[in-house]
Formats: C-alpha cells, sequence, structure tokens
C-alpha cells in the first residue's frame, strides 16, 4: 500500500467523520431521534455496570484492541478510575485513523490477563465488537480455546463476545464458526446491548450464587442490583472494547428504545 494511497484515504475518513459528528447528529436531533455512535452505546453499558458492583467486592477492568491488545485499566477495587479509563477508550476508538480489529486474537489475550489472576473469584469478559476480524485468526480455534477456559474454573468464568450491528463490511460468518464453541450474541442493533450485557451478568452471578435463573429477557439495573446485593464472593469483570474504525460509526436510535 503506497503512501499516497494511506494519506487519501485517512483523509476521507477524517472528513466523514467530521460530517457524521457534524451534520448527522445535528440532523436526527431535530426529529427527536438519537444518532450515536457504537462506540458510544458499549462505554455508556459499561459505566452501568460499574453502577451495580461492589467495589469492596468487586473488581473491574477495561482493555481495547484494533490491530493490537492493550490494558486500559487493570481489574481494580477503585472504581474513582472508571472514568479516565473511558476517556481513554474514547480517544483511542475516536481516532479517525483507519484501523483493523484483531478480535479473536483480542479474545485470547483477555483469557491470559484473566488467568494471571489466581484469586478465586468469578471472572467475566465482555467483548464488545462490532464483529468483524481482520487478522485471519481462526475463529473455531479461538472458541476452542475460549470453552477451554472456561472449563478449567465451571460456572466461575465467563466469555461472551457480543456482536453490535448488521454491518455489510463484516463478514458474520466467523462469528457463526466461533458460536459453535463459544457464546456469542449477534445484536441488530445498539439498541439491545444493554439487556444483553445485564442477562450476561445475571447468568453468571445466578450460577454461582445459586439464586434462581430469571425467565424473563427484561433483566434490569434494579433486578441485577438486588442479585448481586446477595452474600457471595468477588467479581472480576473485564470489558474488552473493539477500537476498529466501524466502531465510531453512527446509527439512529428511537428514544424510547433506550430507556431502562
Amino acid at each position: 500500500m503506497t503512501t499516497q494511497h494511506v494519506s487519501s484515504r485517512f483523509g476521507a475518513d477524517l472528513c466523514r467523520f467530521i460530517f457524521e459528528r457534524g451534520v448527522y447528529r445535528g440532523y436526527y436531533s431535530c426529529f427527536g431521534k438519537q444518532y450515536r455512535m457504537k462506540a458510544e452505546v458499549a462505554i455508556q453499558e459499561a459505566q452501568n455496570a460499574v453502577s451495580v458492583l461492589d467495589p469492596k467486592l468487586d473488581r473491574i477492568g477495561f482493555a481495547a484492541f484494533d490491530q493490537s491488545y492493550s490494558t486500559v485499566l487493570a481489574p481494580t477495587h477503585d472504581f474513582r478510575r472508571v472514568k479516565p479509563a473511558l476517556r481513554q477508550v474514547w480517544n483511542i476508538v475516536t481516532n479517525p485513523e483507519p484501523r483493523g480489529s484483531n478480535l479473536f486474537r483480542a479474545i485470547g489475550e483477555m483469557e491470559d490477563a484473566f488467568h494471571a489472576h489466581s484469586a478465586d473469584r468469578i471472572q467475566v469478559g465482555l467483548v464488545l465488537t462490532d464483529g468483524g476480524d481482520s487478522s485471519g485468526d481462526a475463529a473455531e480455534a479461538a472458541g476452542f480455546r475460549s470453552q477451554l477456559f472456561m472449563q478449567t474454573r465451571p460456572g466461575k468464568r465467563h466469555i461472551e463476545v457480543i456482536a453490535i450491528g448488521r454491518d455489510q463490511s463484516v463478514d458474520y460468518g466467523a462469528l457463526g464458526r466461533y458460536a459453535k464453541v463459544g457464546n456469542l450474541s449477534l445484536l441488530d442493533g445498539p439498541d439491545s446491548l444493554g439487556a444483553v450485557v445485564r442477562r450476561s451478568l445475571f447468568r453468571v452471578v445466578a450460577k454461582v450464587t445459586g439464586a434462581a435463573e430469571i425467565s424473563t429477557e427484561n433483566v434490569t439495573l434494579k433486578m441485577l442490583a438486588a442479585t448481586l446485593a446477595v452474600e457471595r464472593i468477588g467479581i472480576d469483570l473485564m470489558f474488552l472494547f473493539d477500537c476498529s474504525s466501524s466502531m465510531n460509526r453512527f446509527e439512529v436510535t428511537l428514544p424510547e428504545a433506550t430507556t431502562r
């Protein structure tokens, strides 16, 4: 790839980013609709999860990936570090420079990070992504690895890949192959992300605490907080944010779809 081609591609992406931020959002707000980036929705759900955790018991951490994996915040009880860490994620994902997505490699990096914490805790990893992988890694191999990771401490480890949106540019065939042996939720849009995140947390905590499984799809933040309030062991919750270029794309969301 020539330098001239990279430069022109960067310029086009920068113009698109400015146009979406400056024009699209204002246009749709005039009609009472929200026009939010996928990354905005993902970060909001991480903040919501913090609100139901107990800093005395639980730890939260953030990692980010595009072509490479980076730990933004190692699992910590100090929830005061959450907002600066999420601002760092925001700065990465809103960088308009074109970037790829080594999704399956990043999942393995997150699992390795969990291995480093040997305390007898619940370990939950939620991967928030557009679902694309540009590394060429085998989806089946990543799924088997995740399955083995969770089987080493059955019921106390949970990895879920949550693919946000149905972009035409994303090859969901690879995710389908991952889903044969791994946990996967495929969303039509960002509206339903909160429900999937809450169900994932509820399912894991209910299993460990012996609480009854919930039958409804609508797990509210209040219900999740009540479940987490019982006597239990601590949770290490890690959010892995996809920071590839497509995560800063916008999608129209009706106001009623975002209520809790």
